[in-house]
């Protein structure tokens, strides 16, 4: 198998082994944070990973 159709067949394996693994289907627990405007505060503040603290941290955690 070359071509189009080996590169279709891996492409379909890697989203088959994604949905068993994650199974988007199923309904998530809620992770109690704002993870949209975390992630708009990191970008608008240029804030790199190791500079992220728990009291930014704690800015975006949502009441359970």
């Amino acid at each position: 198998m070359n071509g189009p159709i080996k590169n279709f067949k891996e492409k379909q394996n890697v989203v088959e082994q994604y949905v068993k693994a994650v199974n988007p289907y199923k309904k998530q627990e809620n992770l109690h944070f704002d993870l949209r405007k975390y992630a708009r505060f990191i970008e608008e503040n240029n804030i790199s990973a190791s500079d992220i603290t728990d009291e930014i941290l704690n800015m975006f955690r949502l009441p359970t």
